[in-house]
């Protein structure tokens, strides 16, 4: 799998609302989260009275009563119980990356589906069972009683599910990476072509927000796309995409989406836009498989890359890794001031290295994660803010050898 990183400012993703769910009575329904990296409680735009609830009974209340919430925000792939009156649209939210989340309990967990899968393209021999709000049910096929008798054909995008497993075994909400919904448009040159080149056996595109019209007397804007490390041909797009939104898409040589970047401001007023992305191995899957080269299991693989104060992606270089901020909580306005998020890696202090985007309301959860050549070698546990600043402890980084 490749992961990108961006060394241009960044547009948070606005969602479409392709995926809404609609209230049907004024009872409690079953829902997803699949807003890409989870979305905070303040950001949803919902009528006075909805009501959201976690399975731990953690609670939203929108409008008058939402001084009595204890819900701020709900990760990536996460099921929740949702009240309003009848014909309320809820926007489920779309990601463009994979979404697995762990289970957090043994028994019946609440979990989100963020893509429509077909009972055959589900790993059932993980759980025991798998039911919807209606009871219809799929049963682990090496079941001798239940295996053959499942009424439930697959799982809907947007709708959450009672899953039954162990504590730890990974549920997909989301197994393959897709293009953003509101960036499907080719990117073109002043000729009307689209733009794409090809580096080893991977075929690169860009996609934008917006369709342009070709204007042969155009100047163009240059893109430079860097996978691990080495240029790919220069890509060069018409310059009326100046402030305008793209994305970059690799593609591998069967036509398969590996990589998708996040959204990038087009810059005119330079000598390009520069867009670095690398090869991370991470892997085997969640579920414990890999060698000792795959890197660590990314625990906290659904959170999203946090962002500074001017909502770049919090990611840095130190002492030869690249240590990345994570968190399930979003931001959408750039701040005047920063926290401080610090600690050590392999005994070296990060000092004043990370400042996070100050506008993460107090209680986000936050995860630091540690690459050296694209592979995931350390991870620290959760860590909730609250005051001026986050410790988030000592990682020690695991090393890969052949």
């Amino acid at each position: 799998m490749i992961k990108a990183r961006l060394i241009l400012p960044t547009l948070l993703m606005t969602t479409i609302y392709a995926q809404a769910f609609v209230l049907t009575s004024d009872k409690f329904e079953l829902a997803s989260i699949c807003h890409e990296g989870g979305v905070n409680v303040a950001d949803m735009s919902l009528p006075n009275g909805t009501e959201l609830q976690t399975q731990d009974g953690k609670i939203a209340y929108i409008g008058d009563a939402s001084e009595h919430s204890t819900l701020t925000s709900i990760p990536a792939g996460t099921g929740i119980f949702i009240k309003g009156a009848s014909g309320t649209e809820f926007d489920t939210g779309s990601s463009r990356t994979k979404i697995e989340t762990a289970l957090k309990r043994t028994g019946h967990n609440l979990m989100g589906a963020c893509q429509n899968k077909d009972r055959a393209d589900i790993d059932l021999t993980k759980y025991s069972e798998i039911q919807d709000s209606k009871g219809l049910t799929m049963y682990n096929p090496t079941d001798p009683i239940w295996g053959t008798k499942s009424d439930l054909d697959g799982v809907v995008d947007g709708r959450a599910y009672w899953v039954k497993g162990t504590s730890g075994v990974t549920f997909s909400s989301k197994d393959e990476l897709t293009l953003p919904t509101e960036t499907t448009n080719p990117s073109i040159n002043n000729e009307g072509e689209s733009i794409e080149t090809t580096y080893n056996e991977y075929t690169v595109k860009l996609f934008s927000d917006g369709e342009e019209i070709a204007d042969s007397r155009r100047p163009h804007i240059s893109i430079l796309v860097r996978i691990d490390g080495n240029d790919v041909p220069l890509m060069r797009i018409q310059d009326t995409y100046h402030g305008k939104k793209i994305v970059v898409v690799i593609y591998n040589a069967i036509g398969e989406i590996i990589a998708i970047s996040d959204d990038v401001v087009v810059d005119g007023s330079g000598h390009g836009n520069i867009v670095e992305m690398s090869v991370d191995s991470t892997g085997g899957g969640t579920d414990g498989g890999g060698s000792s080269c795959d890197g660590m299991i990314d625990t906290h693989a659904s959170f999203a890359t946090a962002k500074d104060n001017a909502l770049n992606e919090l990611s840095k270089p130190f002492n030869g890794f690249q240590v990345k901020v994570t968190t399930s909580a979003t931001v959408e306005a750039t701040s005047s001031s920063t926290m401080a998020i610090y600690g050590s890696l392999d005994g070296e202090n990060t000092g004043a290295l990370l400042k996070l985007n100050s506008g993460y309301p107090s209680g986000t959860v936050f995860v630091v994660k540690v690459y050296k050549d694209g592979k995931l070698v350390g991870i620290s546990t959760e860590k909730i803010s609250g005051g001026s600043a986050i410790n988030f402890g000592s990682i020690t980084t695991e090393e890969c050898s052949e």
